[in-house]
């Protein structure tokens, strides 16, 4: 399984649109086999990350938060998504919590897309 983790500034990305790179994993056994970086092909729009997230053959992502709208084009696209909220911000630790667990816990939504607030974390999207 190919599993994506969305980065900004080398750790894990709070809100997934405002990934720079995605760590990609690929995991068999329970156990990683590679990892990849790949950097974001473009800053417009994050209405377009399922698509080339996609394009790499990931499975599932594990995201810090994201909005309604990202979250709807990754499972339109047969992604699974996952929430790595609350773990370390290092995203190899991120994926060793992921595989000694095995849980897929539900994914923070972000509400009012633009309003600069995702639970209370203040980013920009």
């Amino acid at each position: 399984m190919r599993i994506g983790i969305p980065m900004v500034d080398g750790a894990l990305s709070q809100h997934f649109g405002q990934m720079d790179r995605l760590a990609v994993y690929e995991v068999s056994g329970g156990k990683v086999q590679s990892k990849q970086i790949y950097v974001r092909e473009s800053a417009e729009g994050c209405h377009r990350l399922p698509r080339w997230i996609k394009s790499l053959g990931v499975q599932r992502v594990l995201v810090g938060g994201l909005g309604q709208g990202a979250l709807n084009g990754l499972v339109g696209r047969g992604i699974e998504v996952g929430s790595a909220a609350g773990s370390s911000d290092e995203i190899d630790e991120v994926m060793a919590t992921y595989l000694e667990s095995g849980v897929v816990d539900e994914v923070r939504v972000c509400q009012g897309h633009g309003e600069g607030e995702c639970n209370g974390e203040g980013h920009n999207h």
